[in-house]
């Protein structure tokens, strides 16, 4: 195996997903506690790896799919770079190092939490690479999900009650860019008429654009609601916090540009990466909504 390829065979890229799990610190005012970046990194990396290793699973399962697809047949398994059996031990190997990482570093009171955390997740997305992933709808929730129980994690290593709106906002979030990378496979199969996934055939464009719209729309409203309720204005810079809204309102909307308009949203982490002007956004938002809670 060519050390070169292990990059892109754990998918380090896709780490950023993982930063979820700062969610409740960063949102419960507590983020800069230096005592909770211990628990928060190891829930970081422990979760990287555990994703990581469910990537090859699925890479594995995928494989002859991968090899029609424009860009996922240079993945490292669909283009035979890896063989089955060395994948088959790297994901292993990753999933044992995912479980050691919070036994070892983790207080004993935090075990029982985050390993069911950590075990539903990794049962959530076995079953999404063997059958979940072909049932159109189901596929998507079961993304969100995942990521919905990153953070869930981030709030048993912190201590930090995680809200039902960030519950909310998480799955609705996840939802839109999943539905969005959806909406790149079906223009694939309109185009090509090759079937990437199972499930691409229980879309159609109509559905995908008018749901992605929709959840634009009551995810901005949740989170306009969360800026103006009464617990967030007890808190520290609340009163101004619904100013934060507007970054979001421009990032989501450029993304939904990005999905309809230009439609190039096969990889939400590429397009975060990449595009400027969501960006900007996030990191406008992250600074305001930083200086209302941590500063003011």
């Amino acid at each position: 195996m060519n050390v070169a390829t292990l990059p892109r065979l754990l998918r380090c890229d896709q780490w950023i997903k993982n930063l979820f799990v700062l969610a409740p610190a960063f949102f419960g005012g507590v983020l800069l506690d230096s005592s909770l970046w211990g628990g928060l990194v190891v829930a970081f990396f422990a979760f990287s790896l555990l994703s990581s290793s469910i990537y090859i699973v699925n890479d594995i399962v995928d494989q002859a799919r991968d090899r029609l697809h424009p860009k996922k047949r240079l993945r490292p398994i669909a283009s035979g770079s890896i063989s089955i059996p060395v994948a088959w031990i790297m994901a292993a190997l990753l999933l044992i190092l995912a479980v050691a990482l919070p036994l070892a570093l983790l207080p004993r009171t935090l075990w029982c939490q985050t390993l069911w955390i950590m075990g539903g997740y990794w049962l959530l997305n076995v079953c999404y690479s063997y059958l979940l992933k072909r049932i159109a709808v189901v596929d998507v929730v079961s993304i969100s999900v995942g990521f919905v129980l990153r953070v869930l994690l981030g709030g048993v290593v912190t201590g930090v009650v995680v809200s039902e709106w960030l519950v909310v906002m998480t799955l609705l979030l996840s939802l839109f860019l999943a539905l969005a990378k959806r909406r790149d496979d079906y223009l694939i199969y309109e185009r090509s008429g090759v079937a990437m996934r199972q499930a691409i055939k229980g879309y159609n464009r109509a559905f995908l654009d008018h749901t992605l719209t929709m959840i634009v729309g009551v995810l901005l409203i949740c989170y306009l609601l969360y800026t103006l309720s009464a617990e967030v204005h007890e808190e520290p810079g609340g009163d101004y916090l619904y100013l934060t809204a507007l970054p979001v309102l421009v990032g989501l909307l450029r993304y939904l540009q990005i999905t309809l308009v230009e439609e190039r949203s096969g990889s939400p982490t590429q397009v975060v990466y990449r595009d400027a002007i969501i960006g900007i956004c996030v990191v406008v938002w992250g600074v305001l909504f930083g200086l209302l809670r941590y500063v003011v």
